[in-house]
């Protein structure tokens, strides 16, 4: 009897698992998937949402949306401004730890404004940078 079922798809995740599992036994698989998870950019977020972004570390907004478009610092604050087809947003980032000890931003702030330096909706704006983002990643 032949079986009209597709076979399942194996990510590059778990080809690297077996082979590694198979090399180096299962210790070496849990190796490898702990170098893996390391190595892998934040996942992009996908809400046009601009309240999703506060508390979003400054490595991860870069993996979202890419390098910003400029960059101002106005201690204790960066400001990290992006231009969508319509419209710029500006992230507000500040220390994520009081003491500034560790070396990390995160988004305090969301604000956006159109190219006449209007006030903007947000979702809309953040919207439009998002599906630039996703163009520019394919």
């Amino acid at each position: 009897m032949v079986s009209s079922r597709k076979p399942a798809q194996v990510s590059s995740w778990t080809m690297t698992c077996v082979v590694a599992a198979i090399s180096a036994g299962l210790a070496g698989c849990q190796s490898v998937a702990t170098e893996a998870a390391k190595s892998q950019p934040a996942a992009p977020i996908l809400s046009p949402d601009s309240a999703a972004f506060i508390g979003l570390g400054d490595r991860e907004l870069s993996n979202t949306l890419g390098k910003p478009k400029q960059v101002r610092k106005d201690a204790p604050a960066e400001v990290w401004q992006y231009s969508g087809a319509d419209c710029v947003v500006d992230f507000y980032l500040y220390d994520s730890d009081p003491a500034g000890t560790d070396g990390r931003m995160e988004v305090a702030y969301v604000e956006a404004r159109d190219l006449r330096a209007e006030s903007a909706a947000s979702e809309r704006c953040v919207k439009s940078l998002l599906q630039s983002a996703e163009g520019a990643r394919l």
